[in-house]
């Protein structure tokens, strides 16, 4: 028994396993093979595998600078406001490129305007959030 589920294992699992996934927004069928490293970036990016084969290269890339950012993103929960918590030299020197850096200082200004006029929005604490992730992906690859 033990043996067939290796076996079962091995043939769901392997990479020479082509498997067919249709496109959300296109019907067109495409193939892949999910190597050891798409697996681990699609863990550090939060996706399963099959959304993080289908999502294209620039969304994957503001997706991470997003995770990121998230760990300098503060939640002041008395006056109900974020502030972003780190300059754009240091994002840069973290991977985070300018037009993403911006985006992520431009959402964060949106959100505050929100909260002004909805005070019954619950927060979430990003850092928190950020903190609990990174616990989750390192004991998955660190075991």
């Amino acid at each position: 028994m033990r043996i067939l589920f290796m076996w079962c294992y091995l043939c769901l699992f392997s990479c020479q396993q082509n498997k067919q996934v249709v496109s959300d927004k296109e019907q067109k069928t495409i193939s892949f093979c999910a190597s050891k490293s798409d697996i681990q970036d699609a863990a550090e990016l939060n996706l399963n595998i099959i959304d993080y084969i289908k999502m294209n290269d620039k969304v994957k890339e503001i997706r991470r600078a997003s995770i990121i950012m998230s760990q300098y993103i503060t939640l002041d929960k008395v006056n109900r406001k974020y502030s972003v918590d780190i300059s754009e030299t240091k994002a840069l020197e973290l991977g985070v490129n300018k037009m993403n850096y911006d985006r992520v200082v431009l959402e964060i200004e949106n959100v505050n305007k929100l909260l002004v006029d909805n005070p019954d929005v619950e927060l979430i604490d990003l850092k928190l959030q950020y903190k609990e992730y990174k616990e989750k992906l390192d004991s998955v690859f660190n075991r």
